[in-house]
């Protein structure tokens, strides 16, 4: 007889994370197809079910789970559940979540996913999920991403988008951005005197994010302008 979902459910529910990492791929995926997302957020630990994620490659998560299984997992997890994922795994997981349903998820949950994904992954997503992201993560947490993968996640979106992004996240992105400017973060543009900005140096070498930004979007006169000269 095959595996029949009230036995894979019982099974997962007495297997903690270090017997879930034993696991490969194809079996992990087999096991939350033949359960559910469902029964699986209704039996297993946290660091159990982050564990089972963790073991499936970017494919099976894709095959396996839909949109609101994803979010349903994602809303089981906490940041360190999630940004210990690997980027493939994180990918993958906000890769089949519906944009509009990325703003059910807690702004903590978005931040460690994006702790775990590579900043060229952004790239691959759609425009409207980055904004999602971008648009529901605290202003701190989006600060402390760094600035590539800030200055990656501002390149992907445009005018519109940069636009739904509140104040605060305006200048902690470009706060972010502006560590690669003006150098490992030492002081903020908030701190920058209006007679010496980096602007005004002799010598800048434009940083590859930045340029991202200048050459390739056209919301960055949204982000700039509104943050820096008080434009709406």
């Amino acid at each position: 007889d095959g595996i029949t979902p009230d036995w894979a459910t019982s099974l997962v529910g007495n297997m903690d994370a270090s017997d879930v990492a034993l696991l490969d791929s194809d079996s992990a995926a087999a096991m939350m197809d033949t359960m559910g997302a469902s029964s699986a957020v209704a039996v297993m630990e946290q660091d159990s079910l982050a564990a089972m994620i963790g073991v499936m490659d970017g494919n099976s998560i894709v095959a396996t789970l839909d949109s609101n299984a994803a979010i349903s997992i994602t809303q089981a997890l906490t940041e360190d559940n999630l940004s210990s994922l690997g980027a493939e795994q994180a990918a993958g997981i906000v890769g089949v979540i519906d944009a509009s349903s990325i703003s059910e998820l807690q702004p903590d949950q978005i931040t460690g996913i994006a702790i775990s994904e590579n900043p060229d992954q952004l790239l691959g997503m759609e425009a409207t999920s980055v904004a999602a992201m971008a648009t529901n993560i605290d202003p701190v947490d989006l600060g402390a991403l760094g600035s590539s993968m800030v200055g990656t996640m501002t390149a992907a979106m445009d005018a519109s988008q940069l636009s739904e992004m509140a104040p605060e996240q305006m200048t902690a992105a470009l706060e972010a951005i502006g560590a690669d400017v003006i150098g490992a973060g030492s002081f903020g543009f908030t701190e920058m005197s209006a007679a010496e900005t980096f602007l005004s140096q002799d010598v800048v070498d434009t940083p590859t994010v930045l340029s991202d930004i200048l050459t390739g979007n056209s919301g960055a006169s949204t982000l700039f302008g509104s943050t820096l000269f008080g434009q709406n």
